[in-house]
């Protein structure tokens, strides 16, 4: 088993090895146009020939401020990202000279956003359903310019169409058609 001095020479040296590891931070703050702090921006580091996989990724806090460690030292591409808001790109280098970078009051720029013309495309109804009557649409059936008044009236709902000619609204021949 582990004796106690193993035991703490095991522990220096993980936490000598976690000191080397958090060595390097970039840290800032972030504000929106408005001059407000930016809450919950993404924050994405890269090495900087790498687009894809990030080194290390955060997000600001609610005053807008972040603080994330890298690795080692080196060039890396830091991105700050948020909905509605344009991206910041911008390079830092970390060295043994400069083991910290603070990039404080970056501003992110509103992303506007025009739609082009919108166009609404929209079919009337066949059927119109009122309080006191059902209404059929003759002019939205395209089929009707081509149809005789029986097929016509076929479509409407409660009506029917004897094959004599005989019209019948909900089984009765007692009815008026109004016609515009």
């Amino acid at each position: 088993m582990f004796s106690k001095r193993s035991f703490w020479v095991i522990f220096f040296f993980v936490l000598a090895v976690a000191a080397i590891a958090a060595e390097y931070t970039v840290k800032g703050s972030i504000k929106n146009s408005d001059g407000e702090p930016e809450a919950f921006a993404t924050i994405r580091i890269f090495n900087a020939n790498d687009t894809i996989k990030p080194v290390t990724l955060g997000t600001s806090t609610e005053n807008g401020s972040f603080s994330l460690n890298v690795p080692a030292s080196g060039r890396y591409r830091l991105v700050i990202s948020a909905t509605g808001k344009k991206s910041i790109d911008t390079q830092v280098e970390l060295n043994s000279e400069n083991k910290s970078v603070s990039l404080d009051d970056m501003t992110m720029a509103d992303m506007a956003m025009e739609l082009g013309a919108v166009e609404v495309v929209a079919q009337r109804p066949l059927v119109s359903k009122e309080i006191d009557r059902i209404g059929y649409d003759v002019q939205a059936d395209d089929e009707a310019k081509t149809s005789t008044i029986q097929e016509i009236l076929r479509k409407v709902p409660m009506v029917s169409v004897d094959p004599d000619g005989t019209i019948k609204v909900n089984g009765s021949s007692d009815f008026k058609i109004y016609k515009n």
